[in-house]
């Protein structure tokens, strides 16, 4: 068990952090206000958060909708690949066999070749 002096050292160690960021949100709502709504309960879930405003509420297509979903996906998809291919091989040449069982394996992941080629672009 931890003594009390450690644990206040501990929590005095901590420092405070502002980050300041741009999000844009895609929701599904029936209107803009319940979508104003929806964004600002979604913007409740951070802790310490201040400065929360709407700049703007924009209807979007559902092909619209789903293309932003798909192109995050596709981002998020392409950087947990390239973060394996730097994991196994870091600054090293793979061999054509290797990069070969690397794209094998990403391919038993689950993910699209088109998507790996995309990522590794330059690297295979």
């Amino acid at each position: 068990m931890r003594s009390f002096s450690r644990l206040v050292e501990n929590l005095e160690s901590k420092k405070f952090y502002k980050i300041q960021t741009k999000m844009d949100l895609v929701i599904k709502a029936e209107d803009a206000t319940q979508a104003s709504v929806l964004a600002e309960q979604t913007s409740n879930r951070f802790d310490s958060k201040s400065d929360f405003q709407i700049l703007k509420v924009q209807e979007v297509t559902k092909d619209e909708y789903n293309n932003l979903l798909v192109n995050e996906k596709i981002s998020l998809t392409g950087d947990r690949i390239l973060n394996s291919w730097n994991k196994v091989f870091g600054d090293k040449n793979p061999s054509l066999l290797e990069k070969m069982e690397f794209y094998h394996l990403m391919r038993l992941r689950g993910f699209e070749s088109s998507t790996i080629e995309s990522a590794l672009e330059g690297k295979i």
